[in-house]
Formats: C-alpha cells, sequence, structure tokens
C-alpha cells in the first residue's frame, strides 16, 4: 500500500499535500485569537490527532494566552495518547512496565504457562532489574544503544550470569512490542551479547567415583543424613540433584532396570519446597536405563524402606530441600578430602564417560535431559586433549 496524502493551505493559501500522519502523532499546531466580551481575549490552539484506530480527529484547547493553550492541548494531546495506551494494544507509547507485565501474563512460547523457576527466575529479572530502571519510558524509547548501557551495568554491577538472563527477558519483551507494531525491530538482538565465561568440565574418574561409593559409607554423619545410596543412584543416571531427591517408588521399574525422569524439586518463592512434574513433551522427562549394581541397591532400599512414595525422602519425611541437600553433600566431599566438589559432577562424569566410550553427543544429551546438544559437549563433558588421538594419526609425519 502506498502512502496515503491529504491537503492543506499555507500562509497565502496556496495548496499543499502533505503526507498522512502517523499513528500517535499530531499535525501542525495552529492557534487563533478568540475575542470575549470586554477587553479580555483568550487564545485557541488546535490540530489534528491520529488516534491508534487510526482515525484522525481534531483536538482543541483555549488559554488566556497562546502559549497557555498550547501548553493545554499537548497535554490533551499526552493524556490521550496514555489513555490508549491503557487499552489492551501495545503501542510506543505504552510504559514499558505495562509491556513487562503483558508480556510476563503471555508466558511461555505459544502461551504456555512458564515452568516454576524460569517464572521466578523471570520475574526476579523484572523486578529487580529492568522495571526500576527502565519502567517509566515508553516502549518506542528501547533503543538499541539505551539496551545496551542498560545490559553493559547490570553486568558490571551483578555480573555476566544475571545480565545473560536480564537480555532474554528484555528481549522477550521487544519481540511482543514488535508483534503489536510498537516498535519496528527488536532493539535488542543488535545488543552485544553478554558472554558467560564457560569453565572446563570437572568430572570424577572411574576409580575416583569407586572410592567415593566405598568412602561415604565410612562417614558417620552422611549415613545419618542417608546419602550413601542417593550419591550411588546419582552415578547411576547422571540426574540433576532436584531430579534425584524427586524421585518416587512409582517411577523405577526394577525388573525391566529402567527409571522414568518425571519431575524435579525446588524451593519457591512464597511456596516452599515443591515437587515439580515436566510436561510429557520435554525432553527433561525421560526414561533412563540402570545398571544392575544399582538395580541391587535399589531393591535393598525398597525391603527395608517399603515402595511407595519418595525414594529418598528427608530424614524426618517429606521432600528433601535441594539447598541443603547439596551443602550435606559439600560436607561429605570434605570429609573424603574433595573440598570444592559438587553434586554436578556427578552428571559431569557420567557425560565424560559415555563420551570416552564413544557415545555419540545425542546419546549423551538424551541421559542429561538437555535440549540442546552443544550444551552436554560443551559444559559436561571432560576434554583431554592428550586423549585425542592426535599423536597416533600424526606418527606418520
Amino acid at each position: 500500500m502506498g502512502i496515503k496524502w491529504g491537503y492543506d493551505l499555507d500562509e497565502d493559501g496556496v495548496l499543499m499535500v502533505r503526507p498522512a500522519l502517523s499513528v500517535g502523532t499530531y499535525g501542525k499546531i495552529r492557534h487563533q485569537r478568540v475575542p470575549k466580551e470586554g477587553p479580555l481575549l483568550t487564545y485557541r490552539a488546535r490540530t489534528q490527532v491520529r488516534d491508534t484506530d487510526g482515525r484522525t480527529r481534531p483536538v482543541e484547547r483555549s488559554g488566556r494566552t497562546k502559549a497557555l493553550a498550547e501548553t493545554r492541548l499537548k497535554e490533551a494531546i499526552r493524556d490521550r495518547i496514555a489513555i490508549d495506551a491503557v487499552s489492551d494494544e501495545i503501542t510506543g507509547a505504552t510504559k514499558v512496565e505495562r509491556l513487562a507485565e503483558k508480556w510476563f501474563a503471555n508466558g511461555g512460547p505459544s502461551g504456555r504457562p512458564w515452568a516454576a523457576t524460569t517464572e521466578e527466575q523471570y520475574r526476579r529479572q523484572l523486578d529487580r532489574n529492568i522495571l526500576p530502571r527502565l519502567g517509566g519510558l515508553e516502549t518506542r524509547s528501547l533503543t538499541t544503544g539505551r539496551c545496551d548501557v542498560f545490559l553493559a551495568a547490570i553486568a558490571k554491577e551483578h555480573g555476566a550470569s544475571t545480565a545473560k538472563m536480564t537480555r532474554s527477558v528484555l528481549s522477550g519483551m521487544a519481540s511482543l512490542a514488535c508483534r503489536h507494531d510498537a516498535l519496528p525491530h527488536n532493539p535488542v538482538r543488535d545488543v552485544d551479547l553478554v558472554r558467560v565465561e564457560t569453565k572446563p568440565a570437572k568430572a570424577f574418574t572411574i576409580s575416583e567415583a569407586r572410592q567415593i561409593l566405598a568412602l561415604v559409607t565410612y562417614d558417620d554423619q552422611a549415613v545419618a543424613r542417608d546419602l550413601p545410596d542417593l550419591i550411588a543412584f546419582m552415578f547411576a543416571t547422571s540426574l540433576r540433584l532436584g531430579e534425584a531427591i524427586a524421585f518416587e517408588w512409582a517411577d523405577i521399574d526394577l525388573d525391566a532396570a529402567r527409571c522414568s525422569v518425571t519431575a524435579n524439586t525446588h524451593r519457591l518463592k512464597g511456596k516452599g519446597l515443591v515437587r515439580n512434574v515436566y510436561p510429557n513433551s520435554k525432553l527433561k522427562h525421560r526414561t533412563l536405563g540402570l545398571p544392575t549394581w544399582a538395580v541391587e541397591m535399589l531393591r535393598r532400599r525398597k525391603e527395608v524402606r517399603g515402595g511407595k512414595g519418595l525414594v529418598f525422602p528427608a530424614v524426618l519425611g517429606g521432600l528433601r530441600d535441594p539447598s541443603n541437600t547439596g551443602a550435606d553433600l559439600r560436607d561429605t566431599f570434605a570429609f573424603m578430602g574433595l573440598a570444592g566438589a559438587k553434586s554436578h559432577m556427578f552428571r559431569k562424569t557420567g557425560a565424560t564417560l559415555m563420551d570416552d566410550d564413544g557415545r555419540s553427543p545425542r546419546n549423551i544429551a538424551d541421559q542429561l535431559g538437555h535440549n540442546q546438544v552443544v550444551m552436554s559437549q560443551n559444559r559436561y563433558v571432560k576434554r583431554d586433549a592428550t586423549t585425542s588421538g592426535a599423536a597416533a594419526v600424526l606418527e606418520a609425519l
């Protein structure tokens, strides 16, 4: 469609052609002196405003002086745009705070609700970073330069990881604005990428894993906290800590030597500990095979503890707290002389052993429950150039 044109008269009365106003803007302000009874005069300021429905309407205001009449007219136009911005439509004049709330309410891709932890993390970024600094701006003010400066400040104050998540939230908001034609393009996409340093994966060797499985039984505190079987289960499955402690006996088929990963454990603000069930469509919801030694361990545990409810409950019953359990594991590692080791090393050990055995990157990602193969390869597989086989190949030289 071409540009629509209108017509106007200049000060000399000559017919002029002008393009139509853009939505949310107003035309030239004209002033008219209006005599009143007595010696006082009043002024009228008028213009044409194109509202968000695409229709152009006249707006005018009066005042004792020309400047006062124009000020009142501009205030009326401002309030008119603000009223439009309160509607369900998002425009360039919509405040960033309202854009943020609408984006957050829409949920994840295709309108699906956010995952519980994702919702909490995104809400935190909105409340702590985006709304306090950008909330009062109009959506049209989200330029690439402003977003770049904002994210650089977040990275400096809170670190690259926080800046990266804030960037994701801001980009989602800008994408919603683009879909409503409130922005011509997503300005966040052109912002300099926030890079988080990726540290080499740390994993246990087979001999270290065997020593851990043996030594943990000598740690009275670990035994009292019911950690030996949990550690063995995590070595056997490469699960996340929250997934391991969310397991129920109904998720385990000992005869088939397999288990189904169906949930994770999180502590959510205002809700406490929750067992968050994965949707069947997610790769995190997966079925894993169990090594025979893990099946034997689980059979013994089932005979002693029964086969109902949680497999690894808290000592006093109910769900374990992932944070507290992680601290307990660090105490156990310290007892073994492995200060600095963390529960995630169980996952990295499984990924590394699978890679050493020649398993495909897709197999490793499926075991870990990763959507992206590159995540498994870059962050979970321990790399060792001495085992690359290059020396044997280069021997021909």
